[in-house]
């Protein structure tokens, strides 16, 4: 699939970039983290993560594909980046212990047998319908990659048909928010054109600018939501 080209952008660059999206050699990552419509993204390689000041984004996205060993190793940066009002989006499948609170099972029945439904509307969702979540190409399934144990308080947004969480928000557990999936990757379905993901993903990068609170100061007060 062609894809227009992209003015490649870094942590170093000019562009006056809000949201840093973890780069660990995933193409779907880099060609969304780069695109000319997402001009507020620019791709931090993860191993330099310890070199940057975190709170100098909005918000940060970590893709399905990342070294979640060496994230849970640097876990305290996610810790004190909360802590300061950040935004964290998370498409990983959490199984080590870098996102205190959350972890990743998979699904005891096939996941082509689940159905997944909208539990709480929430203005990233706004565009997806059921339809969107259970049917690609006429495949069913392919949203569903196991489901997420998140800490109390999160408010599920996608659950299965037995009300295990696929997609949460957490408002609670910390100073700031995060948005996790249980695994389903919304910049690879956006760099897919599967839509309406590349409307979602455009929602998800102007709603994590949004109720950031980091450059509020420390443990900042929320926006009104």
């Amino acid at each position: 699939m062609s894809r227009p080209q992209s003015t490649v952008r870094s942590a170093s660059s000019t562009v006056d970039a809000s949201i840093g999206v973890i780069y660990a050699g995933y193409l779907s990552t880099h060609q969304v983290a780069t695109d000319d419509a997402h001009p507020e993204t620019t791709p931090l390689p993860m191993y330099d993560l310890p070199d940057h000041d975190l709170t100098s984004f909005d918000g940060l996205v970590v893709p399905s594909v990342v070294d979640q060993k060496f994230l849970a190793h640097e876990s305290d940066m996610f810790a004190d980046y909360l802590d300061a009002g950040g935004v964290v989006v998370s498409f990983a499948k959490i199984f080590r212990d870098w996102l205190a609170g959350y972890r990743w099972h998979s699904h005891p029945t096939s996941a082509r047998a689940l159905e997944l439904e909208l539990a709480h509307d929430h203005p990233v969702f706004e565009p997806v319908t059921e339809r969107d979540l259970n049917l690609y190409e006429g495949v069913s399934g392919w949203f569903t990659r196991g489901y997420l144990e998140p800490p109390a308080g999160a408010k599920p947004i996608v659950v299965d048909g037995e009300d295990r969480v696929i997609v949460s928000v957490d408002e609670e557990s910390t100073s700031g928010t995060i948005l996790a999936t249980a695994g389903s990757d919304l910049f690879h379905t956006a760099f897919r054109d599967h839509e309406p993901f590349p409307k979602v993903v455009a929602r998800l990068l102007d709603w994590m600018t949004d109720v950031s609170t980091v450059s509020d100061g420390e443990q900042g007060e929320r926006h009104e939501r």
